[in-house]
């Protein structure tokens, strides 16, 4: 059975004291420390998830919203559009009409 042993030793072949992982800088611990807390889920997992359920809908509502006011708009141009195609069938296009008149008295 073979033993091993293991120790750490400098530049200079004396033996260090193993005194675990290196050490975080301080300024890096505070940033850290700052970020654990801005990222840090808030609230239940049920709670969480009711909120992104919520904006879901909040988002559906609105574009639900805008597809309605296009729709509204588009109708709004059709019905507008067969009211003066109705309107110029009644009257016969007379409005439109650039030929010229002639009497027959003059030919």
């Amino acid at each position: 059975m073979a033993t091993t042993y293991t120790y750490t030793a400098d530049e200079n072949g004396d033996q260090v004291q193993d005194s675990g992982p290196a050490k975080m800088p301080s300024y890096v611990a505070k940033r850290l420390n700052g970020s654990k807390k801005r990222f840090k889920k808030k609230g239940t997992p049920a709670e969480r998830e009711a909120a992104v359920e919520a904006r879901r809908q909040a988002i559906l509502a609105e574009k639900q919203n805008k597809a309605r006011k296009y729709i509204n708009k588009v109708e709004a141009y059709a019905s507008k559009k067969a009211a003066m195609k109705e309107s110029d069938e009644n009257e016969g296009g007379k409005e439109n009409d650039y030929s010229e008149k002639v009497d027959d008295s003059q030919i």
